[in-house]
């Protein structure tokens, strides 16, 4: 169980991360160039998205039992690749 405590904290820590920085875009989006707007506003959007479902997975990760442990990390893992792509691809484009 401490393996799974430590991994929940530790994205824990980690969607506030990504929580925080999707507000400081947003904070951008108020100062952009109404054309390029449109853009940034879809990419917060997105980022939205991909970071409620990776809350969505963490409290699976804080219900599931010892024996699914495994399935639910690794379909964890997977929207968090999701949502850090998505980050860096924001990063880029902004």
């Amino acid at each position: 169980m401490d393996d799974k405590n430590s991994f929940k904290q530790n994205l824990q820590a980690q969607i506030d991360g990504y929580a925080a920085r999707l507000d400081a875009l947003t904070a951008r989006l108020s100062e952009a160039a109404t054309q390029s707007s449109a853009e940034i506003e879809q990419q917060v959007q997105v980022l939205r998205a991909k970071l409620k479902e990776a809350r969505g997975k963490l409290g699976h990760v804080v219900e599931t039992g010892p024996d699914a442990w495994a399935d639910v990390k690794e379909g964890f893992d997977k929207a968090w690749q999701e949502l850090k792509t998505a980050f860096e691809k924001a990063n880029k484009r902004l």
